[in-house]
């Protein structure tokens, strides 16, 4: 099988009856789009470079290597925030379900929850706002910053998962299946017992827990959790890059001025 160009891959969408959209609006020719074209456009570069990589080019240490991974690490823990949303109002929807809503600990655990994600969230928001215009005109974002958001990425989504298993109870392991419910014979049972506060049909109760087993331990497990452990570099990356970057000498500067300290002895 020949390797396509570049040209190869760019007309390769075409003939296939797509649907693309972008924030809602469909996109009738998504080569052209703006914003959808110029990814298709670096994809196809790479096709070219493997055709013809040209004279070797010099690499400078890590930078070279390195900012493709900084900036995955920027960008990784966006869709873990959004998952952490999604846990989150599962969470308390459980909560309105089964009455305890307006119970201390149940608030306080959500509330945590909540910490937590807007952590992550506002950890991608520093390290690109924390960013600087290169001398070519590309943007390159903080790249310290960036590997404490993947850092916070690789511990944060487990606790969640924690305190939401902890506030769906232990009907999320007991949970009758959706045949039983089905069933003429032990369904009627289902909707007598595991009803909760009234105005909430007992389906719809047993729908949050199996959501929350399915981001916690299920299929969406594997992206929310195992996957947040590893992707964009397993942890242990981003805490030698982390020390790598750390301002050490500034910060023993601003302890010497704040204790009086002149000067370094030995």
């Amino acid at each position: 099988m020949v390797l396509k160009t570049g040209n190869d891959y760019i007309d390769s969408p075409k003939g296939r009856r797509l649907d693309a959209y972008f924030l809602g609006e469909k996109v009738t020719d998504p080569t052209h789009h703006p914003v959808i074209g110029s990814s298709i456009r670096s994809l196809a570069a790479t096709y070219d470079l493997a055709h013809d990589p040209g004279p070797p080019r010099p690499r400078h240490g890590r930078d070279a290597g390195g900012r493709c991974r900084q900036f995955h690490r920027q960008s990784y823990g966006g869709c873990k925030a959004g998952i952490g949303d999604v846990l989150i109002g599962a969470v308390a929807l459980a909560a309105d379900y089964n009455g305890v809503a307006g119970a201390s600990h149940v608030r306080d655990k959500l509330g945590e929850m909540v910490h937590l994600n807007e952590t992550i969230y506002s950890c991608g928001l520093a390290c690109s706002s924390e960013g600087k215009a290169t001398p070519a005109g590309s943007y390159i974002i903080d790249l310290l910053l960036a590997d404490v958001r993947k850092q916070n990425v690789t511990r944060i989504p487990y606790e969640m998962a924690r305190l939401a298993q902890d506030l769906a109870g232990g009907l999320m392991c007991t949970l009758p299946s959706a045949k039983d419910l089905a069933n003429p014979v032990t369904g009627e049972y289902i909707r007598k017992y595991l009803k909760g506060v009234p105005g909430v049909a007992t389906e719809d109760r047993m729908r949050v827990p199996r959501l929350i087993e399915t981001l916690t331990i299920g299929r969406g497990a594997v992206s929310y959790l195992a996957e947040s452990m590893h992707g964009a570099g397993s942890p242990q990356a981003q805490r030698v890059v982390i020390g790598r970057q750390a301002p050490l000498d500034e910060y023993k500067e601003a302890g010497m001025a704040l204790a009086g300290i002149a000067s370094p002895t030995t």
